[in-house]
């Protein structure tokens, strides 16, 4: 980013008064390491540069790191201001009232309306490292999976199975708003949050997923979801029963449901409320496979105090007893 703007703006000065804009169209300028590899390119249809704001027409962004592509931006416009740039720490801001497409290995996502900001902070060994920041406004919808989508059946009718160290194959989610941080590998939904997967649907207000890079059996990095914290009027549904909490954690390497803040669970007409209730999820069913009857279901782990409310047992019906002869009655 910091190349284009620079390189861009040099040719401006050059080429036109000061005052004039400055337009260029079908061009593609990259950012280099140190090692000499891309970290990121931009290849807008149209750039207008006019002072400190370059305004960018059919916008195309893409991240790397080690030579490989992290992040890809798409997006029919966006302003960047290069007035609230630093000079120790340099920093570019952007936004724009356009659809929003962010996309990398492992998941997807899309929106109306964003605002981002790339700058470079002191990393763990005190050298600056990029960090990238991107908040939609409205409209987001997600896709995270752990594996690619299962390749088409060859000509003997066989496909193996994608693998992964993950249990969930696919997470969905979708929510008002979103704040996603790549250096600090975080997604914050607010508002409306919902989220489905396979077996399980979860309403909430809010959501914080901490995200993992892990590899696939090629050998490629995918970014996933490892934990994820749900906050405000939870609604939890997985087959017949429902969940209803505060504050939840659900851990996806260990397949676990952690409920606090007054967890209710309620199935048919019966509820159990605890102070905290630890669901030890059963295994998922393969797509396609016929479930094993013999499998262990969901193992529920609680801390008193327990409230149980089980609902009565109808009384089994027994046959009426046959009124006795008259002749037995009467001989």
């Amino acid at each position: 980013m910091r190349a284009l703007l620079c390189s861009l703006i040099v040719l401006s000065a050059s080429a036109l008064r000061a005052e004039e804009d400055v337009v260029m169209k079908n061009t593609s300028v990259s950012e280099y390491d140190d090692k000499g590899l891309e970290k990121v390119r931009i290849s807008p249809q149209e750039a207008r540069f006019s002072g400190d704001r370059t305004t960018l027409k059919g916008v195309d962004i893409r991240t790397f790191s080690d030579g490989k592509e992290e992040l890809h931006i798409i997006s029919p416009a966006c302003l960047i201001d290069k007035s609230y740039q630093n000079k120790s720490s340099p920093l570019h801001k952007g936004a724009s009232q356009e659809v929003v497409e962010i996309s990398g290995p492992g998941f997807s996502i899309k929106g109306v309306g964003f605002d981002f900001e790339f700058s470079r902070v002191p990393g763990p060994d005190g050298k600056l490292v990029d960090s990238r920041t991107f908040f939609i406004r409205d409209q987001v919808k997600s896709t995270w999976r752990s594996t690619e989508p299962a390749a088409k059946p060859k000509a003997d009718g066989k496909a193996a199975p994608a693998k992964s160290e993950l249990p969930s194959d696919k997470i969905d989610i979708s929510a008002q708003n979103l704040t996603y941080d790549d250096k600090d590998k975080k997604a914050v939904f607010e508002h409306d949050v919902i989220i489905v997967s396979d077996d399980m649907i979860l309403c909430c207000d809010r959501l914080t997923c901490l995200l993992v890079e892990s590899l696939d059996e090629n050998k490629k990095k995918r970014t996933q979801i490892h934990t994820a914290f749900a906050q405000g009027n939870i609604v939890i549904k997985r087959g017949t029963s429902t969940c209803r909490c505060n504050d939840a954690a659900y851990y996806l390497a260990e397949n676990q449901l952690k409920l606090t803040g007054k967890p209710v669970i309620t199935e048919g007409r019966d509820t159990l409320q605890a102070r905290r209730i630890t669901i030890l999820l059963a295994a998922k069913v393969p797509s396609g496979a016929t479930p094993d009857p013999k499998a262990p279901g969901d193992i529920i782990v609680f801390d008193e105090p327990v409230i149980v409310s089980w609902r009565k047992l109808d009384s089994p019906k027994t046959k009426p007893i046959p009124a006795m002869p008259a002749a037995a009655v009467n001989p």
